[in-house]
């Protein structure tokens, strides 16, 4: 069986369900709006194209920035499937302040680093942890996908951090 990159939900695409569901309640209120106001004159014309432009721009927004995270999804599933992994060392877990999942707090971030033949240091950030990784310390192994096809190959990766933080229960 294949194995799959977990993303989780970002921010982008809460957005970009939003803006969706945005678009399309106000883009349907626009356009029959439009078509049964199409005869009356003033009022209910500026109504149908405020709607209509609104919903339309809410709508294309949204899946633009839909497409975005489908692509950056594939793009980890490719690298997950094709790439070839490096090992990291867990250097931190810290909270990502920048993100806050309601009342649930800010989620964590696992930061890595890989020095290469060079003696370049590379530091990769993993995806938004939601829960605690509580088994996660520093100095851990963790596998981290890179693009086999890339010029730089250190600029599209996937950390598989999922291999590393086992099963903790939040009750």
């Amino acid at each position: 069986m294949e194995r799959k990159a977990k993303m989780g939900m970002s921010a982008l695409m809460i957005v970009a369900i939003t803006f969706i569901a945005i678009g399309a309640v106000f883009l349907p209120i626009g356009i029959s709006s439009f078509v049964f106001g199409w005869s009356v004159e003033g009022s209910l014309m500026v109504f149908a194209l405020v709607f209509g432009g609104v919903g339309s721009v809410f709508l294309i927004m949204g899946i633009s920035f839909l497409t975005v995270e489908i692509k950056k999804r594939n793009t980890s599933n490719r690298l997950l499937r094709e790439g070839y992994y490096i090992t990291g060392e867990v250097v931190s877990v810290d909270r990502n302040l920048a993100v806050q999942y309601g009342n649930h707090g800010h989620p964590y971030i696992v930061r890595c680093k890989y020095e290469d033949f060079n003696g370049t240091t590379h530091i990769f950030k993993s995806r938004n942890i939601s829960r605690y990784p509580g088994n996660v310390s520093e100095g851990m192994p963790v596998r981290i996908y890179l693009d086999r096809n890339a010029p730089d190959s250190y600029k599209n990766y996937y950390m598989d951090i999922d291999e590393v933080l086992g099963n903790v229960v939040e009750h």
